[in-house]
């Protein structure tokens, strides 16, 4: 496990067989690269016909948690997001609860779903979750 939460959360979304499983039968096909990226999705994959497509960020918050003066918890958050075409809405709550089933199991709990048509991308309804991990110092 790496200390960059997002890294942790694109690697436990990718290596989901159910997930990747999921997004190849919505799009019809899978794609030559699995497309769950951080930061950025590359623009050869921010077309109708690579959807869905997951991104997922860091959010610039951190809490710790201390006891004898010892960092022993960190609460680490991330964004994660995917675009999905508006005409695949039976799809679109299957991912949502599928991504809230793996970051669940793994530690991450979700406190902020959002959906909204992408304005940038009208076909494509952009769902969003912000999620709290946490990790412990493995010294304590």
């Amino acid at each position: 496990m790496t200390n960059l939460p997002e890294v942790n959360v694109r690697n436990i979304l990718k290596n989901s067989k159910a997930l990747v499983s999921l997004m190849d039968s919505i799009r019809g096909q899978s794609l030559a690269i699995m497309p769950i990226y951080t930061f950025a999705i590359p623009e050869d994959y921010q077309k109708n016909e690579s959807n869905p497509v997951i991104r997922v960020t860091p959010v610039p918050k951190e809490d710790a948690h201390y006891a004898d003066n010892e960092r022993f918890l960190v609460d680490t958050f991330v964004q994660v997001d995917f675009w999905i075409n508006k005409k695949d809405t039976s799809g679109l709550a299957l991912m949502q609860d599928l991504i809230y089933q793996e970051l669940h199991k793994n530690g991450y709990e979700r406190y902020q779903p959002e959906r909204s048509i992408d304005p940038d991308y009208t076909e494509q309804i952009m769902v969003t979750g912000l999620f709290r991990g946490r990790i412990y110092n493995e010294q304590s």
